[in-house]
């Protein structure tokens, strides 16, 4: 059964399981608003489950997307494709949620292209840059990202966010945003590995920055 969910807040909810978001992802694929910061026993596989797809969908039904081992943050020498469900989350907050790791911003790569507001506060040092990057790189509507007490990121995440190109105009004559493009807010308290140089190449390229 199809839901007509667009917005679910259960912060600090209990026995969030693979198979409670396995279901959830499966039957609100309309959702837009997902809140389970302080869900403090969420692991980096149920966030895997929230975007698997159904096993009986073809490759090539819509809302599915089809990675390379190295787009879904494998190991590239596998050769093997990786399937996920395209969601429709504009508002996604896994803040204080402790038992993560980058490796749930790598499962949700490719599957987040409408996101504009993203929480990873509180999850401490095991975020780190890589899964951050790929994530990153595939959410140009991007405008709020709050990564408080990321204390291992460096500046190749804040180089991911500074706009690489000018943003391209479609067919209909509207532009296309480019990773960064949109970004308005960004939080990096006790991001400590950070430079200098690498917040001021942020500030300096990011043109709808206004608090950081």
């Amino acid at each position: 059964r199809v839901l007509p969910l667009r917005e679910l807040r259960v912060a600090g909810l209990k026995g969030v399981t693979d198979g409670v978001l396995r279901d959830l992802g499966l039957a609100a694929p309309a959702l837009e608003v997902l809140d389970l910061s302080y869900c403090r026993d969420l692991h980096n596989s149920s966030i895997e489950a929230f975007v698997e797809v159904d096993e009986d969908l073809p490759v090539d039904a819509p809302g599915v997307v089809l990675l390379s081992a190295h787009q879904a943050g494998r190991d590239p020498n596998e050769g093997r494709r990786y399937r996920r469900r395209v969601t429709r989350l504009r508002h996604l907050s896994l803040s204080n949620c402790p038992l993560l790791t980058d490796y749930a911003c790598a499962h949700l790569a490719h599957a987040l292209p409408a996101l504009e507001l993203l929480e990873l506060a509180g999850i401490g040092p095991e975020l780190k840059d890589d899964g951050l990057i790929l994530l990153l790189e595939s959410t140009p509507q991007l405008r709020k990202l709050d990564l408080e007490d990321a204390l291992e990121i460096t500046d190749a995440v804040l180089h991911t966010l500074i706009p690489q190109a000018a943003e391209p105009v479609s067919s209909s004559g509207v532009p296309t945003p480019v990773v960064g493009s949109a970004i308005e807010h960004l939080v990096l308290s006790s991001a400590v590995q950070l430079t200098n140089e690498g917040l001021l190449a942020l500030i300096r390229g990011c043109p709808h920055l206004r608090v950081l």
